[in-house]
């Protein structure tokens, strides 16, 4: 081979290496204006030439996957989430939230306060006949009533030490009357009270013979008779304690002219509350005591009232005590009535107010 062949054939391979090169170098240039780069072309560096062999592995790894769903890239996610999807994920249910314990115990007073109030109104606006017939077939409505009436004066106790112009004061009065005496437990609780009407019972039998018999009617948890000297029967719809005797209060189980006193602590309830006096009369020896105690906004006309006691059922008025802002305490003496030998006639009854809470 001759030298003017051998440089023929060397400045054909360099001019082919020159025009590989120039080709390189316009898809560079053409792929750096496509993204937005602009300005001066850069020469293929090793990072680009490690750009393409990563391309070239990804093609063969899908040839073998055809067929399989390739899963998504972070740098994927992150770019669809930038730009915005038009189809966001979907989202689960939320779970129904469960009542936590406080949402518990309140929704527990609410119905326990919807009971009570139910129980209540029955008492006050029935006769005792339907309230026997109730507790006796429902025994566990009477203590449900009593722990409505517990939950009821706490809330008053509450209400009262959150309200700055009564936190000295005394509390304000129920919704529209107290009803019943307050168990034995809650005496710390109302402490707030001006005077639980059973501290002035008890107060007042303390300054009494220790040898007397006292019927105390309707009677709740039998506190009297747990705090007085003297021997006390208790009378109640439903005997809540081994020495209370369930009963119909128109209707003691007592003999007669056999007790020295009788007390009524907040317990003239239902329609019949004469008949519970008219009982109180037989009872009672000559010249025995009356003792009652009730909420005051009970009594529309008190002269009335009082008139009834003393013509129609011969009950003579010795003290009466209104200073009290939530009570009224009345102690009477049983008397003589005109014509008692003869056949007793219906006295006329002056209704009192029944005490009802309004509903939360």
């Amino acid at each position: 081979m001759s030298a003017t062949d051998v440089d023929f054939s060397a400045l054909f391979l360099q001019a082919r290496r020159s025009g590989a090169v120039g080709a390189t170098s316009q898809r560079a240039d053409a792929a750096a204006k496509r993204s937005g780069g602009g300005g001066q072309t850069q020469r293929p560096n090793a990072a680009a030439n490690a750009t393409i062999a990563e391309g070239s592995v990804s093609k063969k790894r899908k040839k073998r996957k055809k067929g399989r769903p390739a899963p998504e890239r972070p740098e994927a996610a992150a770019a669809a989430a930038a730009a915005g999807s038009s189809q966001p994920a979907p989202s689960r249910p939320a779970a129904a939230a469960k009542p936590t314990g406080r949402g518990r115990g309140e929704l527990q007073a609410q119905l326990a306060g919807a009971r009570f109030r139910d129980i209540n109104e029955q008492l006050y606006t029935r006769d005792s006949a339907h309230a026997v017939a109730l507790f006796g077939a429902q025994p566990e409505l009477f203590h449900a009533y009593h722990e409505g009436f517990r939950l009821q004066a706490l809330r008053r106790v509450r209400d009262a030490s959150n309200t700055p112009r009564r936190r000295l004061k005394t509390p304000p009065p129920p919704e529209r009357c107290l009803t019943h005496t307050p168990p034995l437990s809650l005496g710390r609780q109302a402490a707030g009270w001006p005077l639980r009407p059973v501290d002035a019972i008890l107060g007042w039998l303390r300054g009494k013979p220790a040898a007397w018999v006292v019927a105390d009617v309707g009677c709740g948890d039998a506190e009297i008779a747990a705090r007085a000297p003297q021997k006390v029967l208790s009378f109640d719809l439903v005997a809540s304690q081994p020495h209370v005797t369930a009963c119909d209060a128109a209707a003691l189980p007592v003999r007669d002219s056999s007790v020295h006193a009788a007390v009524y602590c907040l317990a003239l309830m239902g329609s019949n509350y004469v008949q519970f006096l008219r009982e109180a009369r037989r009872i009672l020896r000559p010249r025995g005591h009356l003792r009652i105690a009730e909420v005051k906004s009970r009594f529309g006309d008190t002269e009335e009232w009082l008139a009834m006691m003393r013509d129609a059922l011969g009950f003579q008025l010795v003290d009466r005590d209104d200073s009290n802002s939530h009570f009224v305490l009345f102690g009477f003496r049983k008397g003589e009535i005109k014509g008692e030998g003869a056949a007793p006639a219906a006295p006329p009854a002056v209704p009192l107010k029944p005490c009802l809470y309004k509903r939360r």
